[in-house]
């Protein structure tokens, strides 16, 4: 399993732009148990270290706009007013991590 995990984090981009045109595998992330639940966590260390707390209000908005299956363009304006310059690494930073995980969803690891 950390071999394809290896593999998987090689494939997705790292380049924002390229990152934010990577398709997410929604099905597999969706009908994880806990496919959201790793995102949730990630969510919640990131608005602590940009926010200075966890921000409830926010982490429900982002969770439920990935729930409803949001492309990232328009994740990002939503986000814009929020982080101001700091909005587009933080949307290509959350879809990386969405990608990642819809992945080991879909191929068991």
């Amino acid at each position: 399993p950390e071999a394809v995990r290896s593999s998987l984090e090689k494939a997705v981009p790292t380049d924002r732009e390229a990152v934010l045109r990577t398709p997410v595998e929604w099905d597999s992330l969706l009908s994880e148990p806990d496919g959201l639940s790793i995102i949730d966590a990630w969510l919640r260390r990131k608005l602590t270290e940009l926010l200075g707390e966890e921000e409830e209000s926010m982490i429900e908005f982002i969770t439920d706009s990935l729930s409803s299956r949001c492309e990232p363009a328009a994740l990002l304006e939503e986000l814009e007013p929020v982080f101001d310059d700091a909005a587009a690494e933080f949307t290509a930073e959350l879809w990386r991590t969405v990608v990642l995980e819809s992945l080991y969803a879909k191929h068991g690891v």
